[in-house]
């Protein structure tokens, strides 16, 4: 079974009712789930209350692995679950990502974007996760915006980790340890991000294409308009932030389309016209 999750506040409602819809129709699911705050149970929202009121993120984003343990909870060996933000949707079959991760061997599908993790994650955490080490501060981040997770028990303990580092103040925050000292080029934390990214490279996990049309574009993760990019080197922009574009061995095309705006459709629209400018150019 095939199994697709969001969250969403009230502002977000519409865009999520949407990609319901799309990833039933298209992402052939067979079973879509959404949640909202009302569904986190009464004891974790008591004991994590002081994260879970905070605006920002509406929780600092602690509700997501909360989800993806709740829902893994309750699958069966083998099934699959796809978590995705609600400011994304389905243009294709989950199967071709099914497909690519079953064929790396592995349980969790995590996507890498071309921003280096130690500009995007607080030295707090490398330190608690014990990756306070050069390869993971000089690696790419991995997105949390959506992923693939096919359950059993080695993949159903990396999502319990997921949560129970999540639960830390520190960890998932942008509170900061005054006695630890950032690197110089250090931008901001990522939150759930972070955690997910360094626990998913702590555990040797390849990692893959982004699966939207920033994967295939990924210009604006750089912030600047107009950016050239140059594949599989390191590169220092203008406006400080490190960027690497990786060439992958994946060939699917964007099959998630990440919008993250009050009209889905018309954001595709948008897309596709400009796509259309591009190839003709």
């Amino acid at each position: 079974m095939k199994y697709y999750i969001n969250y969403a506040d009230n502002i977000f409602k519409k865009q999520q009712k949407f990609a319901l819809t799309m990833a039933k129709f298209f992402g052939n699911f067979d079973e879509v789930i959404s949640y909202s705050k009302k569904d986190i149970d009464t004891d974790f929202y008591k004991t994590n209350k002081h994260i879970l009121e905070q605006k920002r993120g509406v929780g600092y984003w602690l509700w997501k692995p909360y989800f993806v343990v709740k829902t893994i909870d309750k699958l069966k060996n083998g099934d699959y679950l796809f978590y995705c933000d609600a400011g994304a949707f389905f243009l294709k079959n989950v199967d071709i990502l099914i497909n690519e991760m079953e064929k790396a061997k592995q349980d969790i599908m995590g996507f890498e974007l071309p921003l280096i993790e130690e500009q995007w994650t607080k030295k707090e955490l490398f330190i608690n996760l014990e990756c306070n080490e050069e390869e993971y501060y000089s690696s790419n981040q991995i997105l949390a915006s959506f992923m693939l997770i096919k359950k059993n028990k080695k993949s159903s303990i990396f999502c319990k980790n997921w949560l129970e580092a999540s639960c830390n103040v520190i960890n998932i925050t942008d509170e900061h340890d005054k006695n630890i000292k950032q690197k110089n080029n250090f931008i901001e934390h990522r939150h759930d991000q972070s955690i997910f990214s360094l626990l998913y490279k702590k555990n040797k996990l390849k990692s893959f294409k982004d699966p939207s049309q920033l994967g295939k574009h990924p210009q604006p993760y750089s912030s600047i308009k107009g950016i050239k990019i140059t594949l599989n080197k390191l590169t220092l922009l203008e406006n400080g932030r490190l960027f690497n574009v990786k060439q992958y061995a994946e060939k699917y095309k964007f099959i998630i389309f990440h919008h993250r705006s009050k009209s889905p459709i018309k954001s595709l629209l948008k897309y596709l016209i400009k796509e259309c400018f591009r190839i003709a150019l």
